[in-house]
């Protein structure tokens, strides 16, 4: 079985029977849709189930402190399209947050806010290099997630951990895995469906990014982590 960017080594494996991800269902429905497809034509007919990772992601000694928010302000590079200027005020609501990602997600450059996210002094840091697996390990041990439209969104869900994942341009219908634990944001506006429909890759919008940095402000992107996380810390 091959997602849409692997069918370019399809030919290269050789195999009684492929199947293949649909181009048009990509860009219609995104991996979600054709995982789904997929799994159809194999004969499931229940909801994708979450991916299972290694128990050793969520064994050995506690390292982060119950009730702790980790956060992901960054995103694939060369997309800064994706990044949400609120993450530094969001974390001003919660007295326990823990920074996740590289120091290569402090870029603001091409963002619409231009500049580096303030960080509280009572934020800790992990976005230091190491390995995805030991990231993995912190943010299983988080009470939730939030993040950009990200790798670590989808791991974080992947984990089972309650994940508010912040969509601006691009659409959860079509990026966000169907799992239990990711719960999608967006700025809600009446633009939005149609600027979706649009072609996928785009950078800006007729509106620039108002998804983002209009209605979706760091007080309701708290309340909705209250929601999905209620042992999250007090400030």
């Amino acid at each position: 079985m091959f997602a849409y960017w692997a069918t370019r080594f399809a030919d290269r494996i050789p195999a009684s029977r492929q199947i293949c991800a649909d181009r048009q269902r990509w860009q219609d429905k995104g991996d979600p849709g054709c995982a789904t497809a997929i799994a159809r034509e194999l004969g499931w007919s229940g909801p994708l189930p979450v991916p299972p990772l290694a128990p050793a992601l969520r064994a050995g000694k506690p390292t982060v402190a119950a009730g702790t928010l980790a956060i992901h302000a960054g995103c694939k590079t060369g997309w800064p399209w994706k990044k949400w200027h609120g993450h530094g005020e969001l974390a001003q609501h919660f007295g326990r947050v823990l920074r996740v990602g590289t120091p290569a997600d402090e870029d603001a450059s091409g963002t619409y806010f231009a500049t580096p996210i303030r960080w509280p002094a009572h934020v800790q840091d992990a976005t230091t290099p190491r390995a995805l697996a030991e990231t993995a390990g912190l943010i299983a041990q988080c009470s939730a997630m939030v993040a950009n439209d990200s790798g670590l969104m989808h791991l974080a869900a992947a984990l089972g951990v309650p994940t508010l994942g912040i969509f601006g341009l691009t659409s959860p219908a079509r990026e966000a895995m169907p799992w239990p634990a990711l719960h999608p944001l967006s700025g809600g506006l009446a633009c939005e469906p149609a600027c979706r429909s649009e072609p996928w890759g785009r950078r800006d919008c007729q509106h620039h990014l108002q998804c983002l940095q209009g209605t979706l402000d760091p007080e309701r992107v708290a309340a909705r982590l209250r929601e999905i996380a209620p042992s999250l810390g007090p400030a």
